[in-house]
């Protein structure tokens, strides 16, 4: 099994780099929410296309950036 499953019960592909993203939240948007934010990294979150479940997860900018 990946790190990048998801188990929601949908028949669908559920690794996190077959859903589509549906929003990039950057850094300067979290640190009013998070006291110490590393510089480079975003919180990513795809959908589900099929059951329309949101995912979120941390992704270095640079490998955000090389995966679209």
């Amino acid at each position: 099994m990946s790190t990048d499953d998801v188990r929601t019960g949908c028949k669908a592909d559920h690794r996190f780099d077959a859903l589509g993203v549906v929003r990039v939240i950057e850094g300067a948007q979290l640190r009013g929410v998070v006291t110490a934010w590393p510089s480079g990294v975003v919180v990513e979150v795809r959908r589900c296309a099929a059951c329309g479940v949101t995912v979120a997860r941390k992704v270095e900018r640079l490998r955000l950036v090389a995966s679209t």
